[in-house]
């Protein structure tokens, strides 16, 4: 009756978390043909889910670390400058802007570093959590 790519999409758009109206007004198929297939499907359906968490999960770390590595750059090249600054006066800002720059930027790394610790810490109790479970 339907084919196996409309049961497809209606798998993608369930994991992606579509409610069922919605989902029956894209494909055009029965809210209770598609209750009848989130039952039948409803393992590929979690899995789907799971690996669409997953994909976010690494986005956001990824991202994450990219944002502690710019501002660490940006840390370092603040260093830097104020070392050039305490050796030489003449420099276009003054060296109290350069230090709370360097202040502000140590404060927005050190937020960075405790928000990933803080992710990483939770991941990792839910693993053990699952690990107990098991």
């Amino acid at each position: 009756m339907y084919t196996p790519e409309i049961k497809e999409k209606f798998v993608g758009l369930r994991a992606q978390g579509h409610t069922f109206d919605a989902i029956s007004e894209q494909l055009g198929v029965g809210r209770q043909t598609l209750i009848s297939w989130s039952k039948e499907h409803r393992v590929e359906i979690e899995n789907q889910r799971e690996l669409e968490s997953e994909a976010h999960r690494d986005k956001y770390f990824a991202n994450h670390q990219k944002r502690i590595e710019v501002i660490g750059t940006k840390f370092a090249q603040l260093l830097e400058r104020a070392d050039r600054q305490l050796a030489d006066k003449y420099e276009n800002i003054s060296p109290e802007r350069t230090l709370n720059l360097l202040l502000k930027y140590g404060r927005f790394l050190r937020a960075e570093e405790r928000a990933l610790y803080f992710k990483s810490t939770k991941k990792s109790i839910s693993s053990e959590e699952e690990d107990i479970d098991d």
